[in-house]
C-alpha cells in the first residue's frame, strides 16, 4: 500500500504522519492460529527525535487515541532525525508490557 509518504517534510504535523501509519498496518491481515486475524499496532510504544549523543529527544510520535486526537503536536524541523517504528501484534491486545 502507498499512502503518498516519501519523506516528511517540514512542519508536518507528528499526529498527522502517525495516523496515516496506523491506518496502513490496519489494513492488514494475516494467518495465525488457523485464523485470519488484522493486524494490530501497539499503541504504547512511540517514535522520538533523535540528537548527537542523545536518544529520546523532547519530540515525540505517540499512537493512541487520545495523543492523536490532540489539537497540538510537534512538528517536524529541517535536519531533525528521527526513529519511528510501529510495532505491531497478531491476537493480542495491542501494548506492550
Amino acid at each position: 500500500m502507498n499512502t503518498g509518504i516519501k519523506n516528511i517534510g517540514i512542519d508536518a504535523r507528528t499526529n498527522e504522519v502517525a495516523e496515516l501509519m496506523l491506518e496502513v498496518v490496519k489494513s492488514y491481515e494475516c494467518e495465525h492460529a488457523g485464523n485470519t486475524e488484522k493486524v494490530i499496532p501497539i499503541t504504547n510504544l512511540c517514535g522520538y527525535k533523535m540528537s548527537r549523543y542523545r536518544v529520546d529527544e523532547e519530540k515525540t510520535m505517540w499512537f493512541t487515541k487520545e495523543k492523536l486526537n490532540k489539537n497540538t503536536s510537534d512538528k517536524f524541523a529541517e535536519g531533525e532525525s528521527w526513529s519511528i517504528r510501529l510495532a505491531t501484534c497478531v491476537g493480542g491486545k495491542g501494548e506492550a508490557k
